[in-house]
């Protein structure tokens, strides 16, 4: 948390991976005891809270969504890919949502795996959105691309862009897993038990 004069002198928390720093004239992050800033474009305080609300807003309407639109869909799509979005998500409703908190996002990952490792889909897309928020959310540590980089990248919104790839690949899978459960009831149709 710093102390942040534009907003009314008060002590508001701009975290490492929200990418509200390109919005705001604030220290997006320190390297060799220098701040640096990240600021694209610089918005009044009111607008990028309005902003975020309407984030927050528009992943709580994803979420309904998803639960509305796959009500009927197999028990691995609408129950554990449900819980995989909202896990994939939950990061997203905190302002103050730092690196080691996207623990939460551990269910979200091994649903998206075991989709994968089991063949449950060969879709490309489901398979790029899945590669790509890997890359944008976990490649962006000091381990792989330095110290430097792994402050920048978090403080434009890499991790955040890269949660919302994985929620991407859960919708995406969801998608191909429905579809295919559909055509393969329509080839191998049930027995009928009523009668």
């Amino acid at each position: 948390m710093r102390r942040d004069g534009k907003l009314g002198g008060q002590w508001k928390p701009i975290a490492p991976g929200t990418g509200g720093q390109v919005f705001l004239n604030v220290d997006a992050f320190v390297y060799k005891g220098k701040l640096y800033r990240v600021t694209i474009v610089e918005l009044p305080p009111k607008v990028v809270r309005v902003i975020g609300q309407l984030l927050m807003l528009s992943v709580a309407l994803g979420i309904a969504f998803y639960g509305l639109r796959f009500r009927n869909a197999p028990t691995l799509v609408s129950q554990w890919g449900g819980f995989a979005l909202v896990f994939s998500l939950m990061p997203s409703f905190s302002s103050v949502s730092l690196i080691p908190h996207l623990v939460v996002l551990l269910p979200a990952h091994i649903y998206v795996v075991y989709v994968w490792y089991h063949g449950l889909t060969t879709d490309r897309i489901f398979r790029s959105l899945v590669v790509l928020s890997f890359i944008f959310a976990s490649l962006t540590t000091k381990v792989f691309v330095g110290l430097f980089l792994s402050r920048l990248l978090p403080s434009l919104g890499c991790v955040g862009f890269g949660l919302l790839l994985l929620s991407a690949s859960i919708f995406r899978a969801a998608i191909c897993i429905e579809r295919s459960s559909k055509e393969n009831a329509e080839s191998h149709p049930l027995p009928d038990r009523c009668g």
